[in-house]
């Protein structure tokens, strides 16, 4: 099993060899909001980095306790120490590697709280924080139904392109659309999206097109 592993990481670290070399010819990459969060010039980021993992996954085990491990003690034990882990990073220019990232261990914790929410169902109204914890859940779920919504019926037959991102009050292409989405730091959002002029990526790697008037 384990050479059988070997074998599928090869091709696939190889695949996604193109990706990292595109995250490290950004021209965010070596902006002080990329570091880890002990590197963003607070003495009190510790604050900030246990209020983030309280607030994002800490509240679920306040609301319903070691009934959350009863799902798969191993999986949740391993998705949060990789959730803490993760955290460490700013998010900066990896916020995007860290959502991707985290879709494993979140998907581990939701279906243990959907497990210990059907499970306990008859706590509801008997025991006051589950049925904090059910509720908070339930508006937790508003946001990927909006997201459908939005999709199925907001913005259908509408799609939007860097040059074109579809709405107009916040400019003509995406660059401008970051900047005025980002109006504390707009030159830093506008780097996380450009390359640095003659990294191995925008040199070897972009297929560049050249436009020829007649």
């Amino acid at each position: 099993y384990f050479w059988s592993c070997v074998l599928f990481l090869i091709p696939l670290l190889v695949a996604f060899g193109q990706v990292m070399l595109y995250l490290t010819s950004s021209e965010a990459t070596d902006m002080e909001s990329n570091r880890f969060i002990w590197s963003s010039g607070t003495p009190y980021w510790w604050a900030y980095y246990l209020f983030f993992l309280s607030a994002s996954y800490g509240v679920w085990f306040l609301f319903f306790g070691k009934q959350i491990i009863l799902f798969d003690r191993t999986a949740i034990i391993i998705s949060c120490i990789f959730l803490v882990l993760l955290s460490t990073f700013q998010m900066g220019h990896y916020n995007d590697l860290n959502m991707r990232a985290g879709i494993i261990p979140q998907m581990v914790l939701a279906i243990a709280i959907v497990y210990v929410i059907f499970r306990n169902w008859g706590l509801l109204f008997k025991n006051y924080l589950f049925t904090i914890g059910v509720f908070f859940w339930m508006l937790n779920s508003l946001s990927p139904l909006k997201f459908y919504y939005d999709r199925f019926f907001v913005l259908r037959g509408k799609t939007g392109t860097v040059e074109n991102p579809g709405l107009e009050r916040y400019g003509k292409s995406y660059y401008d659309f970051m900047e005025k989405a980002y109006p504390v730091n707009p030159e830093e959002a506008v780097a996380q999206y450009s390359l640095k002029k003659g990294s191995l990526f925008e040199t070897h790697l972009l297929k560049k097109q050249t436009a020829v008037s007649q």
